[in-house]
């Protein structure tokens, strides 16, 4: 009975510290892996442009010029 308790309270304490975003990215027809495709590629470029000394666009602009938008949970 104690290891399902103490597993319990790791799952429990893990929960509370994922880091939740405010909101969602969304684009019409996308579904969640290609959000997530497109929020990978986003990141690749930025380390890539900064490994090569360029400036790299925020996530924000790199999703907007995909066409993704983002809303706040519960406002869709």
């Amino acid at each position: 009975m104690k290891p399902i308790i103490t597993l319990a309270l790791a799952c429990t304490l893990a929960a509370c510290a994922a880091e939740v975003p405010a909101y969602r990215w969304h684009r019409t027809g996308a579904s969640e892996s290609d959000v997530s495709r497109q929020i990978n590629v986003c990141k690749s470029q930025a380390q890539h442009d900064a490994k090569h000394g360029r400036e790299s666009k925020s996530l924000e602009q790199c999703m907007d010029e995909a066409g993704y938008y983002r809303y706040e949970h519960g406002n869709l």
